[in-house]
């Protein structure tokens, strides 16, 4: 019989496992334990000892126990052909044991070495077996069966082995491509955390630093470059960054964004080995013969791995980077845990913020506008502070900046806005005529929404306050913003009445011109240059700007107020320079509404 295909696939041989028993003799595993070599009845020691020489010698992987174990399966076969019952399963069994037994030692090469030693040992046992072991006729008829069940139990055994280790190598390349990334070749986001974890647990080094590194601007780069030419430019990048931090382990976390894991003693080392990175990153780059200019924002993060986690450092270096990138291109930012304190504190208030506004946890204080000519409140400006649960009462700097980046001012502006025009009704229905008015800061964000004026006129209708009892406070950065749209709902809001003042006069880069051209009714000079008189030798610099500034304001027929009226000097200089209005802690600090009505009736009394 011919012998059975073999796959052709590479596989190596089994271990040589190789004991001792309790006597001391070397024994091997392979062909299992003594015990199962059956005695057969008419063997020849001699011709089977010869019989196994032959056999061993046509051996890929000889070993110190081939021959002896090689011997005992030729009695099992020899044995196989006297069982008229169990034939064909004791020679699979011989074929599998033949296969472990190292015969065909280690497969390297396009041709399996079975391929040349099975028929070999098929041609040797037809040949001598039966004289070996002087099996009778019928045994001899079944000899030939019982080689091709010895080869077809080795056969499948083979293919077993080979799919084992096609699956085995098939893991080891998913794992591999798993941890790599398939473009620059370098280790990917998830290997490269494993890795981090790793060092944490087994570095020596007393510090572990990540630059993680973020290239300014490659999105629209690639798309101006094409995709095959920008990847061409990580390939280059990832090259650079591998030669300038080499030994440190260099990862590529991202589509444009790569990370730097670096084991030091020295924590200025990151800082440095950063500082080198924007250093080469620096250098123009060559790309199919074009010549590509890129820079990269990096974050800094540095800690002792015996108390820290990897979490920690990975989102250290995450928060550095978005510093550097909001420092402008090509800048390096390193981790301060009291920055990131302090900007953890303002993003939980924001978060907290728009559910306080449906809390009612907000509440707002009224400070009084005075007139300086004779000490009369006008009105009252309506601060708004946050009532925390936890943190008490907040002030305004601790939130509205934040609320204003986030969009939250909309609603919170709204809810102030109401609250304010509320109190300003009952003023006006307690007080009379000549109530005071509320003035209501307006945010950039709150003037470029497109339903605002109507929702300032839907305020003034739901609280039933006349129009001319409110005055809505806007810098001159929010109509510069968008000039156009907010000069256009300036005046559909002047028009209705609503009183308008542009705030912290002084401190922008508007003119006379287009001063005149606004639809405001007064200008809020800016606290920074009313400081300068609270003593009574004001400086002469800022007392002159504030002279010209309310004689600017006058000669546009507007009313004027400053800021920050701290000191009885300040008063008596402002009121000899003619300013209107006044507002600070010596004219009254910032209270109830009901504070501000009764400080109304003692000046109209």
């Amino acid at each position: 019989m011919a012998a059975p295909s073999l796959p052709d696939r590479p596989g190596s041989a089994a271990a040589s496992l190789h004991q001792r028993g309790t006597d001391g003799a070397e024994t091997d595993d392979r062909f299992g334990p003594d015990s199962d070599v059956p005695d057969v009845p008419g063997a020849d020691a001699a011709a089977v000892a010869d019989l196994a020489g032959r056999w061993a010698r046509l051996a890929v992987d000889a070993h110190p126990g081939l021959h002896q174990g090689l011997a005992g399966l030729l009695h099992r076969l020899a044995a196989a052909c006297r069982d008229e019952q169990f034939w064909a399963l004791r020679s699979r069994t011989v074929g599998r044991e033949l296969l472990r037994s190292g015969l065909s030692g280690e497969w390297s090469g396009p041709r399996h070495p079975a391929e040349d030693v099975l028929p070999a040992t098929l041609a040797l046992l037809r040949e001598r077996l039966a004289a070996a072991f002087a099996l009778c006729v019928d045994s001899r008829r079944r000899l030939p069966a019982v080689l091709d069940e010895m080869a077809a139990g080795y056969a499948g055994a083979l293919r077993d082995r080979v799919h084992r280790e096609q699956e085995e190598d098939l893991r080891r390349r998913v794992a591999q491509v798993a941890a790599q990334d398939a473009l620059t070749l370098l280790p990917n986001r998830a290997a490269g955390e494993q890795l981090l974890r790793r060092a944490f647990t087994s570095s020596t080094a007393t510090h572990l630093g990540l630059c993680a590194l973020d290239l300014d601007g490659f999105t629209d780069l690639n798309g101006a470059l094409g995709h095959h030419l920008g990847d061409r430019l990580l390939v280059e990048v990832a090259t650079r960054l591998h030669h300038v931090a080499t030994p440190h382990l260099v990862t590529r976390t991202g589509g444009d964004e790569f990370a730097v894991l670096v084991e030091c003693s020295d924590p200025r080392v990151a800082e440095g080995l950063a500082a080198r990175i924007q250093e080469v990153m620096a250098l123009p780059f060559r790309v199919r013969g074009r010549t590509v200019a890129l820079s990269a924002s990096i974050g800094v993060a540095v800690t002792n791995p015996a108390t820290a986690r990897p979490a920690d450092l990975l989102r250290a270096a995450s928060v550095a980077l978005s510093w550097a990138k909001a420092q402008g291109l090509g800048q390096v930012a390193v981790f301060d845990p009291d920055r990131d304190a302090g900007e953890s504190a303002r993003a939980t208030l924001l978060a907290e913020l728009r559910a306080g506004v449906d809390r009612g946890e907000f509440v707002l204080h009224y400070q009084p506008l005075v007139r300086l000519a004779d000490g009369r409140v006008r009105g009252a400006e309506a601060l708004v502070r946050w009532q925390h649960p936890e943190q008490g009462l907040l002030g305004p700097g601790r939130f509205i900046e934040a609320a204003e980046r986030s969009g939250a001012i909309v609603p919170l502006g709204r809810w102030v806005l109401v609250e304010a025009c509320r109190q300003a009704a009952q003023w006006w229905r307690e007080l009379g005529p000549r109530a005071p008015y509320v003035s209501v800061n307006v945010s950039p964000v709150q003037l470029a929404q497109a339903d605002w004026v109507a929702e300032v006129t839907e305020v003034m209708e739901l609280t039933s306050l006349p129009p001319w009892q409110l005055q809505l406070e806007i810098t001159e950065q929010a109509v510069l913003e968008d000039e156009a749209a907010a000069t256009a709902a300036l005046s559909a809001l002047r028009a209705t009445g609503v009183r308008l003042t542009l705030d912290d006069f002084g401190t922008g880069y508007s003119g006379l011109a287009w001063l005149r051209q606004l639809p405001v009714h007064a200008l809020k000079i800016d606290g920074s240059f009313i400081d300068g008189l609270r003593h009574r030798h004001a400086d002469p610099v800022d007392r002159s700007i504030v002279e010209a500034l309310i004689r600017m304001a006058h000669a546009l027929d507007l009313e004027v107020t400053a800021e920050w009226v701290e000191t009885s000097q300040q008063m008596e200089q402002l009121t000899a320079l003619g300013c209107d209005l006044g507002q600070g802690h010596w004219l009254g600090r910032a209270g109830a509404a009901a504070w501000v009505a009764d400080l109304w009736r003692r000046n109209i009394g």
